[in-house]
C-alpha cells in the first residue's frame, strides 16, 4: 500500500480556480497535484500512473470520457476516477458513469474533496 504523502493526483481539465482549490486540498493530504489538458490525458497517465484522477467533466466532456475509455483499453492505470460536472447535465453524468467514472454535480465534488483524498481504498 502507498503512503499518504505518495498519492498522485491528476487534474485534467480544471480551470485555475478549481486547480488552486485542488492544490491546497491535496497539499493538506500530503498528496502530489499533477495537472493535465484533456489532450494529454492518456500520454500523461502513461507516463506517470495517478492515484486518482480528477476529470473536469464540463470542461472535457465525452472527448474526456472517449480518452479514459481509451486509456482503460490499452490497459494503462488509470486510479480511482472521479469526475465534476454541472448538476443541470444528467446526461454528462450518465455517459460519465458508464466510462467508470464517480461523476459528482460539482457542489458535492469540492464538499466531499477531503475525504476523496483521505481515503483513496474506501473509493475503488
Amino acid at each position: 500500500m502507498s503512503s499518504k504523502s505518495s498519492q498522485v493526483v491528476l487534474l485534467v481539465g480544471g480551470d485555475l480556480l478549481a486547480t488552486a482549490r485542488l492544490e491546497r486540498a491535496a497539499a493538506d493530504a500530503g498528496a502530489e497535484l499533477r495537472r493535465a489538458s484533456p489532450e494529454k490525458m492518456v500520454e500523461t497517465i502513461e507516463s506517470e500512473p495517478p492515484d486518482l484522477l480528477v476529470l473536469d467533466l464540463d470542461r472535457g466532456r465525452s472527448d474526456m470520457l472517449e480518452s479514459l475509455a481509451q486509456a482503460r483499453a490499452r490497459g494503462l492505470s488509470t486510479g480511482r476516477v472521479v469526475g465534476y460536472f454541472s448538476h443541470v447535465d444528467g446526461s454528462l453524468r450518465a455517459q460519465a458513469q458508464a466510462a467508470g467514472c464517480r461523476a459528482l454535480p460539482r457542489g458535492r465534488f469540492w464538499s466531499t474533496l477531503p475525504e476523496e483524498l483521505r481515503a483513496p481504498e474506501a473509493q475503488t
